[in-house]
């Protein structure tokens, strides 16, 4: 719900041309309620922040373990940003704001990802200890649910692109509207990227999510030099959608991953969301 408020909150921002100052506070915000929220849910299961202590050999496990996705959220934060970047460097401010609208109004739709991340993750860890069936039959689920809500997220974006910018840029952002059709269809890629990320981390292939996020952002900076100078931001747009999906579909041919291929053609019925 925190999050679903704080996103409604940038759009409003975005809405009104609020200063900068005003989207650090509510990403700050953001953090101090989600850490009030995890501290109350902590005293809930009866729990005692003070009771925590260090273990060295633990300490090391989970750095070793983690690294990778360290560096593939440093990845995405240059992934999700460098378009912009180079957007400026061939053409004007101008497109650059153009671009931004549009990228904004697509991303505000990445907290629906993130709130289902941290509500089934324990139940896809929980599974993968129990049986390898159960754990199989909750991905299905899992990727379905992310998909069809993708592909809604999708749908919705593309029929309504003219209309959001309208209402809340005005006429003089309608060069938004292109650009906004044409990266919502990034959107599914980011979903089920996101949820294959759930078996990836159950399985410890943490190595594997770094080379899918640092294949698709070099694939995004060299398809951006090709585009951008021919296609303006429109360019930037397709750059973007081709490199996520890349990223996605690189994954399919990783050996590790090839059980999960299976997985996915099944979760392309809407029906796999209820089964058991």
């Amino acid at each position: 719900m925190v999050l679903i408020i704080v996103n409604i909150y940038k759009i409003y921002l975005l809405y009104i041309e609020a200063d900068l100052i005003y989207f650090a506070l509510s990403y700050l915000i953001d953090a101090i309620v989600m850490a009030i929220g995890f501290i109350l849910v902590y005293k809930k299961e009866n729990l005692d922040i003070t009771k925590w202590s260090f273990d060295k050999n633990i300490a090391k496990e989970l750095l070793k373990d983690s690294w990778p996705l360290l560096l593939s959220g440093i990845v995405v934060n240059i992934y999700m940003k460098i378009d912009q970047v180079m957007i400026k460097s061939f053409l004007t401010a101008s497109d650059v704001g153009y671009y931004a609208v549009a990228t904004r109004l697509v991303e505000a739709w990445y907290f629906i990802p993130t709130i289902l991340s941290s509500t089934f993750a324990p139940a896809i860890i929980k599974a993968h200890k129990r049986s390898l069936k159960l754990f199989n039959q909750r991905l299905i689920r899992l990727y379905s649910l992310y998909l069809w809500v993708s592909i809604i997220v999708t749908i919705f974006m593309i029929l309504s692109a003219k209309f959001l910018i309208l209402l809340l840029f005005g006429e003089q952002y309608l060069a938004s509207i292109i650009v906004l059709q044409i990266y919502a269809l990034s959107v599914i890629a980011t979903f089920v990227g996101m949820a294959t990320s759930q078996y990836l981390i159950a399985k410890n292939l943490t190595k594997l999510s770094f080379y899918r996020t640092l294949t698709g952002m070099l694939a995004n900076v060299l398809l951006n030099l090709i585009l951008i100078p021919r296609f303006g931001i429109i360019g930037a747009a397709i750059a973007t959608v081709v490199s996520y999906n890349l990223a996605l579909f690189i994954t399919f041919f990783f050996k590790d991953f090839k059980i999960q291929n299976k997985n996915l053609l099944k979760s392309i019925n809407i029906l796999s969301m209820w089964r058991q």
